[in-house]
């Protein structure tokens, strides 16, 4: 068996998964040839680990970024535990009373 280095293969290590794959790939390069299929009205990303950093960092600063857990540094939002996202997703569509998200920014700059 050769080793991953070998196989031209990146290693990254997240919050309950290892995913290898070929460095010249990633969510952020998905995100950029899906956005290119279309014009979208909205676009919203969420994701809880450091493989979804280029997927936030690639979308446009009128798509809503948003980090589960801690902050991210190019994810505008954060919502803290896992088991709000769905109740928070519900609150957008109109089913439910929501987590709510945070911004990364202090209060005083959402007004």
């Amino acid at each position: 068996m050769r080793p991953v280095a070998a196989s031209g293969l990146q290693v990254m290590r997240g919050r309950k998964i290892v995913e290898l794959k070929v460095p010249e790939f990633n969510k952020g390069q998905e995100i950029r040839r899906l956005l290119d299929k279309g014009p979208y009205d909205f676009v919203m990303a969420i994701g809880d680990d450091i493989t979804d950093e280029d997927m936030f960092s690639a979308l446009d600063c009128d798509a809503v970024t948003i980090k589960v857990g801690r902050f991210s540094d190019s994810a505008k939002y954060s919502i803290p535990f896992q088991h709000d996202v769905l109740p928070f997703i519900e609150f957008l569509s109109g089913d439910g009373n929501g987590a709510g998200a945070t911004r990364r920014e202090p209060a005083a700059a959402w007004a």
